[in-house]
């Protein structure tokens, strides 16, 4: 597990230029559900970053405002605000959700 946060930590600090494929996308998203908590939480700042090119990782992100770990669901909630270009509708309703 050390080995993967070491690798996943600095995905924020690199930038996105390199993240932005979907192939990365996929990776950070699958990521989402890793059981490392640091992995989780580094995923979802990461497609944060990333911004709208995540789309994709949309359902994931909803998914993780239900997480049981407080950092995990802050950082979904970050991504989501930083992917959603316009209204949208679901990610919204799972934002106000989350918050209730």
């Amino acid at each position: 597990a050390l080995k993967k946060t070491v690798l996943c930590e600095p995905v924020g600090v690199l930038g996105t230029d390199s993240l932005d494929t979907p192939d990365h996308v996929l990776a950070l998203t699958r990521a989402l559900n890793d059981e490392d908590l640091l992995i989780r939480y580094f995923a979802a700042r990461s497609l944060g970053y990333v911004g709208p090119a995540a789309q994709m990782a949309m359902p994931a992100l909803i998914e993780s405002l239900h997480h049981e770990d407080r950092n995990v669901r802050w950082a979904a909630v970050h991504a989501l605000g930083s992917i959603v270009t316009s209204p949208d509708q679901l990610a919204f309703a799972a934002l106000i959700r989350a918050l209730e």
